[in-house]
């Protein structure tokens, strides 16, 4: 089962105000926490292929079936994180 199918098969077993109180906290935690992860997860996840030799961003778009000027978009938004990470690190 999905982890969305589930989610809302446990919502649904929930008493209309509780459903309402849990549905808006889970928004809440998706659009603040959950959403940014997985935004950050991608990201470094397009550079670690694009450091594998062979690979560009043409391919690896063409690999997963997205495009090229995302795949680019999501490496440059990779590495300034990477830069701001290794900025606000000591050393």
């Amino acid at each position: 089962m999905r982890w969305e199918d589930q989610l809302l098969e446990e919502l649904e077993k929930l008493p209309p105000e509780e459903r309402i109180a849990v549905a808006g906290a889970s928004i809440v935690h998706i659009t603040r926490v959950l959403l940014p992860q997985l935004g950050d997860l991608r990201r470094e996840a397009v550079l670690e292929v694009l450091d594998r030799p062979g690979w560009d961003a043409t391919r690896l778009a063409e690999t997963i079936g997205s495009r090229r000027t995302t795949i680019a978009r999501l490496a440059e938004e990779g590495r300034a994180r990477r830069r701001r990470h290794e900025a606000d690190t000591p050393a």
